[in-house]
Protein backbone atom coordinates (compact mmCIF):
# COMPACT_ATOMS: atom_id res chain seq x y z
CA UNK A 1 0.00 0.00 0.00
CA UNK A 2 1.45 3.58 -0.90
CA UNK A 3 -0.07 6.50 0.59
CA UNK A 4 0.98 10.20 0.68
CA UNK A 5 0.39 13.35 2.84
CA UNK A 6 -0.61 16.66 2.19
CA UNK A 7 3.11 17.56 1.34
CA UNK A 8 3.22 14.64 -1.02
CA UNK A 9 5.61 13.00 1.34
CA UNK A 10 5.13 9.32 0.71
CA UNK A 11 5.07 5.98 2.78
CA UNK A 12 4.94 2.05 1.90
CA UNK A 13 3.51 -0.23 3.91
CA UNK A 14 2.90 -4.09 3.43
CA UNK A 15 0.75 -6.81 5.18
CA UNK A 16 -0.27 -10.25 4.04
CA UNK A 17 -3.47 -11.91 3.66
CA UNK A 18 -4.24 -15.58 4.32
CA UNK A 19 -7.00 -17.17 2.22
CA UNK A 20 -8.41 -20.53 3.58
CA UNK A 21 -10.40 -22.97 1.02
CA UNK A 22 -12.96 -25.19 2.48
CA UNK A 23 -13.16 -28.51 0.28
CA UNK A 24 -16.75 -29.12 -0.25
CA UNK A 25 -16.75 -33.12 -0.58
CA UNK A 26 -20.36 -34.50 -2.04
CA UNK A 27 -19.36 -37.81 -2.88
CA UNK A 28 -18.55 -40.97 -1.46
CA UNK A 29 -14.96 -42.31 -1.44
CA UNK A 30 -13.98 -43.75 -5.05
CA UNK A 31 -13.25 -47.61 -5.44
CA UNK A 32 -13.78 -48.94 -8.55
CA UNK A 33 -13.87 -52.50 -8.69
CA UNK A 34 -11.46 -53.62 -11.32
CA UNK A 35 -8.61 -52.75 -8.93
CA UNK A 36 -10.19 -55.07 -6.07
CA UNK A 37 -7.78 -57.88 -6.03
CA UNK A 38 -8.63 -61.24 -3.57
CA UNK A 39 -5.40 -63.46 -2.86
CA UNK A 40 -5.44 -66.44 -3.37
CA UNK A 41 -8.68 -66.56 -5.60
CA UNK A 42 -9.79 -70.21 -4.05
CA UNK A 43 -9.61 -71.02 -0.28
CA UNK A 44 -10.15 -73.81 2.13
CA UNK A 45 -12.57 -74.27 4.85
CA UNK A 46 -9.15 -73.31 7.42
CA UNK A 47 -7.30 -70.63 5.38
CA UNK A 48 -7.00 -67.35 4.95
CA UNK A 49 -7.46 -65.02 2.29
CA UNK A 50 -6.26 -61.23 1.30
CA UNK A 51 -8.47 -58.86 -0.37
CA UNK A 52 -6.30 -55.63 -1.11
CA UNK A 53 -8.49 -52.21 -2.82
CA UNK A 54 -6.72 -48.19 -3.75
CA UNK A 55 -9.32 -46.07 -2.47
CA UNK A 56 -9.28 -42.44 -2.77
CA UNK A 57 -11.31 -39.54 -1.54
CA UNK A 58 -11.38 -35.40 -1.44
CA UNK A 59 -11.35 -34.98 2.09
CA UNK A 60 -9.80 -38.47 3.51
CA UNK A 61 -10.96 -42.23 4.20
CA UNK A 62 -11.86 -43.28 7.18
CA UNK A 63 -12.70 -46.54 7.38
CA UNK A 64 -12.90 -49.64 4.55
CA UNK A 65 -14.57 -52.98 5.07
CA UNK A 66 -14.98 -56.04 2.84
CA UNK A 67 -18.28 -58.04 2.57
CA UNK A 68 -18.10 -61.69 1.35
CA UNK A 69 -21.69 -63.01 0.19
CA UNK A 70 -22.27 -66.51 -1.99
CA UNK A 71 -22.86 -65.49 -5.68
CA UNK A 72 -26.43 -66.35 -5.93
CA UNK A 73 -26.57 -66.58 -9.78
CA UNK A 74 -24.02 -69.45 -10.24
CA UNK A 75 -24.96 -72.96 -8.80
CA UNK A 76 -23.19 -73.91 -6.00
CA UNK A 77 -23.12 -77.74 -4.89
CA UNK A 78 -22.36 -78.53 -1.80
CA UNK A 79 -22.30 -82.42 -0.09
CA UNK A 80 -22.98 -81.82 3.47
CA UNK A 81 -22.33 -78.30 3.73
CA UNK A 82 -23.60 -76.02 6.79
CA UNK A 83 -22.81 -72.23 7.60
CA UNK A 84 -22.90 -69.04 6.71
CA UNK A 85 -23.20 -67.48 2.65
CA UNK A 86 -21.59 -64.01 4.09
CA UNK A 87 -18.79 -62.89 6.37
CA UNK A 88 -17.68 -58.96 6.69
CA UNK A 89 -14.27 -57.96 8.22
CA UNK A 90 -12.05 -54.50 8.24
CA UNK A 91 -9.26 -53.86 6.09
CA UNK A 92 -6.28 -51.01 7.17
CA UNK A 93 -4.84 -48.90 5.11
CA UNK A 94 -0.96 -50.36 4.17
CA UNK A 95 0.17 -47.78 1.77
CA UNK A 96 -0.39 -44.28 0.87
CA UNK A 97 -2.72 -41.92 2.74
CA UNK A 98 -5.83 -41.06 3.59
CA UNK A 99 -6.82 -39.24 0.40
CA UNK A 100 -5.18 -41.67 -1.81
CA UNK A 101 -4.22 -45.14 -0.14
CA UNK A 102 -4.00 -48.58 -0.84
CA UNK A 103 -6.13 -50.41 2.08
CA UNK A 104 -5.62 -54.34 3.09
CA UNK A 105 -6.75 -57.34 5.10
CA UNK A 106 -7.09 -60.45 5.60
CA UNK A 107 -9.61 -63.34 7.13
CA UNK A 108 -10.61 -66.84 7.05
CA UNK A 109 -13.41 -68.40 5.82
CA UNK A 110 -14.42 -69.46 9.44
CA UNK A 111 -16.70 -66.50 10.40
CA UNK A 112 -18.28 -68.44 13.79
CA UNK A 113 -14.93 -67.83 16.46
CA UNK A 114 -14.43 -71.71 15.41
CA UNK A 115 -17.97 -73.11 15.30
CA UNK A 116 -17.93 -76.40 13.36
CA UNK A 117 -20.67 -74.48 11.56
CA UNK A 118 -19.46 -71.02 11.63
CA UNK A 119 -17.51 -71.63 7.99
CA UNK A 120 -18.66 -70.27 4.79
CA UNK A 121 -19.84 -73.08 2.84
CA UNK A 122 -18.64 -73.96 -0.31
CA UNK A 123 -19.47 -71.87 -3.57
CA UNK A 124 -18.42 -68.54 -5.44
CA UNK A 125 -18.18 -65.57 -3.29
CA UNK A 126 -18.94 -61.61 -4.41
CA UNK A 127 -16.80 -59.37 -3.09
CA UNK A 128 -18.20 -55.89 -1.53
CA UNK A 129 -16.19 -53.35 -0.59
CA UNK A 130 -17.70 -50.11 1.06
CA UNK A 131 -15.58 -47.03 2.34
CA UNK A 132 -16.45 -44.30 4.37
CA UNK A 133 -14.82 -40.78 4.29
CA UNK A 134 -14.77 -38.43 7.34
CA UNK A 135 -17.62 -36.59 6.28
CA UNK A 136 -19.16 -40.11 6.69
CA UNK A 137 -20.36 -40.71 3.23
CA UNK A 138 -20.11 -44.22 2.18
CA UNK A 139 -19.92 -45.74 -1.38
CA UNK A 140 -20.00 -49.56 -2.08
CA UNK A 141 -18.47 -51.26 -4.99
CA UNK A 142 -18.81 -54.84 -5.89
CA UNK A 143 -16.22 -57.58 -7.22
CA UNK A 144 -18.00 -60.93 -8.45
CA UNK A 145 -16.55 -63.78 -8.24
CA UNK A 146 -13.35 -63.28 -7.44
CA UNK A 147 -13.33 -65.79 -4.52
CA UNK A 148 -14.32 -69.81 -4.40
CA UNK A 149 -14.33 -71.53 -1.13
CA UNK A 150 -13.96 -75.53 -1.02
CA UNK A 151 -14.13 -78.53 1.89
CA UNK A 152 -10.96 -79.63 2.54
CA UNK A 153 -13.24 -82.63 4.20
CA UNK A 154 -16.53 -84.14 4.99
CA UNK A 155 -17.49 -84.17 1.23
CA UNK A 156 -16.41 -82.47 -2.38
CA UNK A 157 -17.16 -79.33 -4.23
CA UNK A 158 -18.20 -78.99 -7.80
CA UNK A 159 -19.12 -75.35 -8.86
CA UNK A 160 -20.13 -75.09 -11.81
CA UNK A 161 -22.42 -72.41 -13.32
CA UNK A 162 -23.71 -74.25 -16.42
CA UNK A 163 -24.95 -77.84 -14.88
CA UNK A 164 -28.57 -78.17 -13.68
CA UNK A 165 -29.25 -78.64 -9.80
CA UNK A 166 -31.40 -81.28 -10.91
CA UNK A 167 -28.77 -83.03 -12.27
CA UNK A 168 -26.30 -84.27 -9.44
CA UNK A 169 -28.06 -86.08 -6.27
CA UNK A 170 -26.25 -86.97 -3.39
CA UNK A 171 -24.94 -90.56 -3.54
CA UNK A 172 -24.70 -90.68 -7.19
CA UNK A 173 -21.54 -90.77 -9.23
CA UNK A 174 -20.43 -88.20 -12.14
CA UNK A 175 -17.86 -88.10 -14.62
CA UNK A 176 -15.40 -85.22 -15.07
Amino acid sequence: IKAADSTYNAATASTSVQISAVVVDTSPPAVNSSSITVTPAAVYENGTFTVSVPVTDVTGVASVSVTVSRNASATNYSVGDQGFSSGTFNLTRTTGTALDGTWSGSSGVNFGGGASNGFLVSGLYDVSVTATDTKGQSGTTVKTSPLTVGRQAAGPTLINSAMSTTSLMRGNSFNV
